[in-house]
C-alpha cells in the first residue's frame, strides 16, 4: 500500500512527463501568433506600404501642363507648382485658376493613344 509520504514520489514521472510536454509545447502557443502577424503583414501592411510609395512617386513627378485629376474628381492641368512644392495651381479652361494642395492630386491622366501609336509604327 502507498503511504502519504511516498505519494508525491509516486507521482514524480508523472509530473517530470508533464513539465517536459509544456516545456516542448511552448512553440505551439506562440506559432499562431507569429503566423498572424507574418499573415497581417504579407496580405496588409505590405502593399499598403508599396501603394503609399506609388502615390508619393507619382506627386513628386508632377511638373507643368500634366493633366490632373483631383481628390474631389476635378480634371485640370498643373499652371504652376510652389516653390516649397506643398501648393499646386490648377487651370481648368483658359480663366480658371485654382489653387490646391499636392495632396489632393490623386491621379496624372497620361496620353493612353501616343504608346499604342508608337506600338502600330514598329
Amino acid at each position: 500500500m502507498i503511504s502519504a509520504l511516498s505519494l508525491p514520489t509516486a507521482f514524480m514521472p508523472i509530473l517530470a512527463a508533464a513539465e517536459a510536454r509544456e516545456q516542448g509545447g511552448q512553440w505551439i502557443i506562440w506559432a499562431p501568433l507569429v503566423l498572424m502577424v507574418v499573415f497581417y503583414y504579407v496580405l496588409l501592411i505590405r502593399p499598403q506600404q508599396k501603394e503609399r510609395g506609388k502615390r508619393q512617386e507619382l506627386l513628386n513627378s508632377l511638373k507643368k501642363n500634366d493633366r490632373v485629376v483631383t481628390t474631389s474628381g476635378m480634371v485640370g492641368t498643373v499652371a504652376n507648382i510652389s516653390q516649397d512644392g506643398k501648393e499646386i495651381t490648377l487651370k481648368f479652361g483658359d480663366t480658371t485658376r485654382i489653387p490646391f494642395l499636392r495632396s489632393a492630386i490623386e491621379t496624372v491622366l497620361r496620353d493612353e493613344s501616343a504608346p499604342a501609336e508608337t506600338a502600330a509604327k514598329t
